[in-house]
């Protein structure tokens, strides 16, 4: 994550572009999966403020969806991870605004 993180400041600085990033999503997670849990609380113990609370859980229902080019099913958890994206626009905006 590290070389993704770096990477995507390398393409900013040559971009020129003041848009900060707003926060890591963790996606296509399956908490029944071991390596799965340990990797989320790595990303979490390490990065902290910047991994978003709302995870997008792995599903049948969301592969299937995804595979026939249909919205995904839990739509509460992207419902959620949108406002997080929308709380911290406001944040970085009022920040700027000051």
């Amino acid at each position: 994550l590290d070389g993704v993180l770096g990477s995507i400041e390398r393409v900013r600085a040559r971009m020129h572009a003041r848009a900060p990033l707003l926060g890591i999503a963790l996606a296509a997670v399956d908490p029944r999966r071991g390596h799965h849990r340990e990797s989320v609380d790595r990303l979490r113990a390490e990065y902290r403020e910047q991994v978003f609370h709302t995870e997008i859980r792995w599903s049948a229902v969301v592969a299937a969806g995804a595979d026939a080019g249909r919205p995904p099913g839990p739509a509460d958890a992207f419902r959620r991870l949108g406002g997080e994206v929308l709380h911290r626009l406001a944040a970085v905006r009022a920040e700027r605004a000051s």
